[in-house]
């Protein structure tokens, strides 16, 4: 087959031959995707990729630009974990990677089977077969406020997880712990640290209360952390418990 050259000034009908493009192919100004076979599909960027882009100040030529340079939304999504059943544990691995210094952690229906439970949370280690760390160098420090006008905490040295709740309000309805974190240098060769806040109903005597948590926690080593483990002192997460992790672009 022989070469056809693309003039400058846009693609003309004797530019490409007909019977390599079938009508089909290309409709309203966009590819048909099934139109496409043997190909891979993209399911992630990474910076380096390339995109081709007709540069205006150069007379339409054809060029290409890094992912990196193309900026975009601050929030790039790293991992996801949603329980499809109950499970004693929920784990992300390999969301936290040198890609991002910075994490953002949203969790939602973090709900426990069983009432007056803690809510806890581990580091992980090991990238995609990651491992829990369970290593004595926790450092918590959390604090509640209940819609009765009661306060509480949590806090503590040398721990084997950080404790997020108090208390655990078991029924499905009220939704468990939900809240959000920012993870600071998980990769760091440092202490990782974290901090944010978050909402829970408490299990009492007479009723259920709404509390409002504010938690900070630190870990004292230079452990490089991939992912996050989470659970309850007993019982387990109920399906439906989410947590989407997201690295924060400083593009």
């Amino acid at each position: 087959m022989s070469k056809t050259t693309i003039p400058r000034g846009g693609i003309t009908a004797d530019a490409i031959d007909a019977t390599l493009v079938t009508d089909d192919a290309i409709s309203d100004e966009h590819l048909d995707v099934t139109a496409v076979t043997g190909q891979t599909a993209i399911t992630s960027l990474a910076d380096t990729d390339k995109f081709l882009v007709s540069d205006a100040s150069d007379s339409g030529n054809l060029k290409y630009v890094e992912k990196q340079y193309l900026g975009g939304g601050a929030l790039i999504k790293t991992g996801q974990t949603t329980l499809g059943s109950d499970a004693s544990t929920l784990t992300v691995d390999n969301c936290f990677t040198s890609d991002y210094g910075n994490y953002f952690v949203v969790m939602e229906d973090m709900t426990c089977t069983s009432d007056d439970q803690n809510f806890r949370m581990r580091f992980r280690t090991g990238g995609a077969s990651g491992s829990t760390d369970t290593g004595s160098q926790y450092r918590n420090a959390s604090r509640y406020f209940d819609d009765d006008g009661s306060t509480a905490s949590n806090t503590g040295v040398d721990q084997q997880q950080f404790t997020l709740s108090d208390g655990s309000e078991e029924s499905a309805d009220w939704k468990g712990f939900n809240g959000f974190f920012v993870f600071y240098q998980p990769q760091e060769n440092s202490s990782s640290r974290f901090s944010g806040s978050g909402s829970f109903t408490r299990n009492t005597a007479s009723d259920e209360d709404v509390v409002s948590s504010h938690n900070a926690g630190h870990y004292d080593s230079n452990a490089i952390h991939t992912g996050l483990h989470f659970f309850y002192s007993s019982g387990n997460l109920r399906a439906g418990a989410n947590v989407i992790v997201y690295g924060i672009s400083e593009a």
